[in-house]
């Protein structure tokens, strides 16, 4: 299993330094986070041609770097309440899908609609609807891109796919084998859901993960084992299920430490990286 970290924001001069640095500390693989944007800003502003362009030399840097990008992220934040971010978000995730496309990357995780934002909602069986509609018209785009669309479940059991049994429900309602899951290990603590359980759950739609840690509470995306999550559930659970992905970080040490202890602090993470993919994988 190929371990993997996230990419963080994209410079205009391009990726090329990330790349190198994340092949340096061990990993083999990363989650392209350039089009986690608010749709219309950032690369998502470029017209058509420029935005092609870039694409096509971050995936020229990354194939210098000798790293795969194994997943993308796309566009966030954005407010579901606001009719008008709607259309807006929908463009954005398509241009996601085209974008992965370029970078090699299998699968586009995207956030379901979330219709009344991070609240319960009066109408949940309806907001569950529209994310299924929304998720089933991206399709064609995904076909024809030839890239998987990956759902995430979030960290509010009040929205659309917070709890993973509503993710199970969408994957399956759209019935394409272009749409998949993202199971977040840290969405699931925050509503004391057991990783492990959910991935068990999800069985062979699980493509990929974010893997983080918290306090149970907050989405704070704390190393592996420096918060309350069951990981010893979580990694039998991939073992079971034959899980395929990349053991894909979305958590960092902090990035002040002094002189030679950051770079230190990094190897250690990418080596704990190194342990959960060989202990999912056992």
């Amino acid at each position: 299993m190929m371990i993997s970290k996230g990419t963080g924001n994209v410079r205009p001069e391009g990726s090329l330094d990330v790349f190198r640095h994340l092949k340096s500390l061990g990993y083999e693989a990363c989650d392209y986070q350039g089009t986690a944007l608010e749709p219309g800003t950032g690369l998502f502003a470029l017209p058509d041609g420029e935005f092609e362009r870039f694409m096509r030399r971050e995936a020229d840097m990354a194939r210098t770097a000798g790293i795969r990008i194994g997943q993308t992220h796309g566009p966030w934040p954005y407010d579901d309440r606001i009719q008008a971010q709607r259309e807006p978000k929908f463009e954005a995730t398509v241009k996601s899908l085209f974008a992965a496309s370029i970078l090699g990357a299998p699968y586009v995780v995207i956030h379901p609609v979330m219709p009344v934002w991070w609240h319960d909602s009066p109408h949940h069986e309806a907001d569950k609807e529209e994310n299924i509609a929304f998720v089933r018209r991206l399709v064609p785009y995904a076909k024809e891109y030839n890239v998987k669309i990956a759902v995430e479940n979030m960290p509010h059991g009040g929205v659309p796919c917070g709890h993973v049994q509503e993710l199970v429900e969408c994957v399956d309602a759209v019935n394409s084998e272009f749409v998949v899951a993202c199971l977040d290990t840290g969405h699931c603590t925050c509503i004391g859901d057991d990783a492990g359980e959910m991935a068990r759950l999800l069985g062979g739609r699980l493509a990929c993960v974010h893997v983080h840690d918290n306090d149970g509470k907050r989405d704070v995306h704390y190393l592996p084992y420096f918060g309350v999550a069951n990981w010893d559930s979580f990694l039998s659970a991939l073992r079971e299920i034959h899980y395929q992905g990349t053991m894909n970080l979305e958590t960092n040490v902090p990035d002040h430490l002094p002189g030679a202890r950051q770079r230190e602090a990094e190897e250690w993470l990418s080596r704990l990286a190194r342990s959960l993919a060989d202990m999912a994988s056992a």
